[in-house]
């Protein structure tokens, strides 16, 4: 992520697939091993996210939590902006929201996923006046809502709200209404370049400075010191939905020993952790890192 007034910050991402206790497991060791930003996906059918996120919250002390992400489709986005209120009002300062356009879980439960960049606005903008306290009374094109307020004093501290796309008019969006965009699967410096433009044009339209937005390049990564067999392993399970701790379908070969030469699959690395390591640092050399407002 490139930010020109932050600095670069380090997050790591998993499912709530696994048991809470071992979610106390991996949220101290989060912390304990430098890590900024712990997320956690707002995935149907899996243990909540929100009271998995307290969960690590109560076993932590430094680390910024949130989800990443939620959608305004199965969760209303009152709702979300009721429930991260709730957990920044526990944990002050401590507390980000990553949302999107989603996709999980939408065929068992019938929702439709109508046009997914204006829901993301649409939603933003509710949960901005939720947070702020005021009424929110809108009849979008996809998100509706009558003269909605929460019950309860909104927390006083920031929360910063991150918008994830991997397309073109989503990534306008987060440009027009968020405070840092996320881009999955973001492969090379280049691709990163025009993901960023994207935001910029989105955030020229509406009127911001692009510099004040942040950027995220989400990277998946299955690390292991014995190659071969574990990323074989890490392949299989992300064919469905990867695991805390797995990555999403690694290349046909491995690529992490050097720069990329142009978008591909190198964003699903698999490798030592020395080998992953080079990607991060080809993407810092070009000031895209991850940097959060």
């Amino acid at each position: 992520m490139r930010s020109s007034h932050t600095s670069v910050r380090i997050g790591l991402l998993g499912l709530t697939r696994d048991p809470l206790p071992r979610l106390r497991e991996l949220a101290l060791l989060a912390e304990a091993v430098g890590y900024d930003d712990l997320w956690l996906a707002d995935e149907r059918f899996f243990r909540d996210v929100y009271v998995s996120l307290t969960v690590a919250a109560t076993q932590t002390h430094r680390i910024r939590l949130g989800p990443c992400v939620t959608d305004p489709y199965s969760r209303h986005p009152a709702l979300t902006a009721m429930a991260i209120a709730s957990l920044a009002e526990a944990y002050p300062g401590r507390v980000a929201l990553g949302i999107g356009a989603g996709i999980s879980g939408f065929a068992e439960l019938g929702i439709a996923r109508i046009k997914p960049a204006r829901a993301i606005r649409e939603a933003v903008e509710v949960i901005r006046l939720l947070l702020a306290g005021d009424v929110a009374d809108s009849d979008g094109e996809v998100i509706r809502v009558t003269r909605a307020r929460l019950g309860f004093a909104p927390p006083p501290s920031v929360i910063p709200i991150y918008v994830a796309s991997n397309g073109r008019l989503g990534q306008q969006a987060a440009g027009a209404v968020a405070d840092a965009a996320i881009m999955e699967g973001c492969a090379t410096p280049d691709e990163a370049r025009v993901f960023a433009e994207e935001v910029a044009r989105g955030a020229r339209l509406a009127g911001r400075d692009p510099s004040r937005i942040s950027l995220v390049a989400r990277l998946d990564a299955c690390l292991s010191a014995d190659v071969r067999p574990h990323g074989t392993r890490c392949a299989r399970r992300s064919r469905g939905l990867w695991r805390q701790g797995a990555c999403a379908m690694p290349p046909s070969k491995p690529r992490a020993s050097r720069c990329p030469p142009k978008p591909g699959p190198a964003s699903r690395t698999w490798g030592t952790s020395r080998a992953s390591r080079r990607i991060v640092i080809c993407y810092l050399s070009s000031r895209i890192g991850s940097s959060t407002p």
